[in-house]
């Protein structure tokens, strides 16, 4: 939200007004398709018209001016931040992401069995196929639920239940309840998306699979089950 405060000082064609500062922001955001829904207030500064405030004439040159956010659904396409009233088209959105051999891992394990692992990271979320030797299904995070943040009081999270056969990667917000969840076939990797609701009972990963994973680079990522070491990403189809 601070990216499009700080857009909206720069002048646009079609844009009425030009903020010239803002203070006191006040905000909630959640995720709902491929849009942010977000609420809130602040108090800005600005020239020309912001409707339904009123012109310079109405409100004083270098005054503040509270401005409620009421709800809206903003989108970044391309770079370029919109804010309307509108849903608009709503799309649900998984797909691979793009990934270089050479970008750094941080991994979270989210199931394990003896025939898949699921994993993801800020690079993404991942399906792999221990007897096939294969990742069968990845989704872009920032697509999916529109940030990479995997830690802290808010992101991306992933609930795998407890057989493995379903999961839920949905984003979490500050405060309350996430709103929505894609919910997916751990096997077929077909997925539906819808309100959420928690999995359970859901898989919880103990803390030794964590070091089954070695490797500083996405090229060199590795896991092993005990028995086997398998390379990750050895046959993906690497971006550039």
């Amino acid at each position: 939200m601070t990216e499009l405060l700080n857009d909206l000082k720069t002048e646009q064609a079609g844009r009425t007004f030009v903020l010239t500062d803002w203070k006191n922001l006040s905000v909630s955001a959640d995720r709902v398709y491929d849009a942010w829904v977000v609420a809130g207030d602040v108090e800005v500064r600005y020239e020309g018209f912001l409707s339904p405030v009123g012109d310079i004439g109405t409100v004083p040159q270098g005054e503040y001016v509270s401005v409620s956010l009421g709800e809206r659904y903003l989108r970044n396409e391309d770079g370029v931040y919109t804010l309307s009233l509108s849903a608009g088209e709503q799309r649900a959105i998984l797909e691979p992401p793009l990934l270089a051999p050479d970008m750094s891992v941080g991994v979270i394990p989210d199931y394990a069995d003896d025939e898949l692992l699921i994993f993801h990271g800020y690079f993404g979320l991942f399906i792999y196929d221990l007897k096939a030797g294969k990742i069968t299904f990845a989704a872009d995070l920032q697509k999916a639920v529109g940030t990479t943040i995997i830690q802290g009081s808010e992101g991306a999270a992933v609930r795998v239940s407890a057989d493995g056969n379903a999961m839920q990667l949905f984003y979490y917000p500050e405060q309350g309840e996430p709103k929505m969840a894609y919910t997916i076939d751990s096997h077929a990797g077909s997925y539906t998306y819808g309100e959420y609701a928690p999995i359970d009972p859901s898989f919880s990963p103990p803390d030794e699979l964590y070091g089954r994973f070695s490797g500083p680079t996405l090229g060199e990522l590795s896991y092993t089950d005990g028995q086997k070491s398998f390379l990750l990403f050895a046959s993906w189809d690497w971006a550039g």
